[in-house]
């Protein structure tokens, strides 16, 4: 991996690969690996679009607000949200909190986060 954009898009494949054996064996851990994967993804993007713009998050409980603060200081308020619920949901709920939800809600996340990843790299 070159770029940290490159490690999204491994984070997000090896997500999807975690998504489809958890539900394919009924374990919730592969899912909230998955879940876990996903948000790493978002993280690894968004680390990517600040690098691009000489900023770098600092380490952390800090971090996830100075990058909320870099993309609405950017004139990216849209993706400040999607990367608060995606921290929120991801991370949060599913990975930590152990949230099981349908399949086809978690599917619909992690094609949420290739959305959220394909705007990063075109700002």
């Amino acid at each position: 991996m070159n770029t940290l954009m490159e490690a999204a898009m491994v984070f997000l494949d090896k997500a999807h690969v975690e998504l489809d054996d958890g539900l394919r064996l009924g374990d919730q851990v592969r899912i909230r690996d998955a879940a876990e994967k996903a948000w790493n993804a978002v993280v690894q993007a968004t680390d990517h679009l600040m690098q691009a713009h000489d900023r770098i998050p600092l380490p952390g409980r800090e971090a996830h607000r100075a990058r909320r603060d870099f993309l609405e200081e950017t004139g990216h308020p849209e993706l400040a949200q999607k990367y608060t619920y995606f921290a929120e949901r991801l991370h949060g709920d599913m990975f930590y909190g152990g949230a099981m939800l349908p399949a086809q809600r978690v599917r619909q996340y992690l094609e949420e986060v290739r959305d959220y990843m394909d705007r990063v790299s075109k700002v």
